[in-house]
């Protein structure tokens, strides 16, 4: 019998991946869902991690210390350089990147002008447009209401655009 795909909907989820202890570069599995064979074989890719940032420090970096423990490249938003505007160097990036990863927290973050989205919905958006492997790590409530009591509440939870937020992670899940 083959091995299931662990998958999600949208794509290849590497926190499956690493919980079944499947060394992540020699993965062959089925998708018995679309009947089709994925092979990824020796192949470093590089991940895209997006999520609002002063908020989600230490989830970042145990995501990217995983990506690179897995053998793969993170990419994100802390290694842009200054030039083009910003969500041109975003798409940039994202289409450089072969897997989009969102960690979503409680905050819905900075918000681009032109569009009045955030940043991270827009690098979400665009990754899904690419029809490229995604998948989104949401942070349960509680373990953000244990954060916000060693970091206060505002720090954690959006207060300025709750409409938006509770739009885009009800658009994630």
């Amino acid at each position: 019998m083959k091995p299931e795909c662990p998958t999600i909907e949208r794509g290849i989820s590497l926190v499956k991946i690493r919980k079944l202890s499947i060394p992540f570069t020699h993965l062959i599995c089925y998708n018995t869902k679309k009947g089709k064979e994925v092979i990824l074989m020796n192949k470093k890719l590089q991940v895209f991690v997006s999520s609002t940032y002063t908020d989600l420090i230490e989830e970042r970096q145990a995501a990217v210390e995983a990506i690179l423990d897995a053998g793969h490249i993170p990419a994100g938003m802390e290694l842009f350089k200054g030039g083009k505007s910003q969500m041109e160097t975003i798409r940039k990036w994202i289409d450089e990147s072969d897997v989009y990863m969102l960690i979503l927290g409680g905050r819905y973050g900075s918000i681009e002008k032109d569009s009045g989205l955030s940043y991270t919905e827009l690098e979400y958006r665009y990754a899904l447009s690419k029809n490229m492997p995604v998948f989104a790590i949401v942070l349960e409530d509680s373990f953000l209401f244990t954060k916000a009591a060693a970091m206060g509440k505002d720090a954690i939870f959006e207060k300025v655009n709750t409409d938006k937020y509770d739009f885009f992670k009800n658009f994630v899940q």
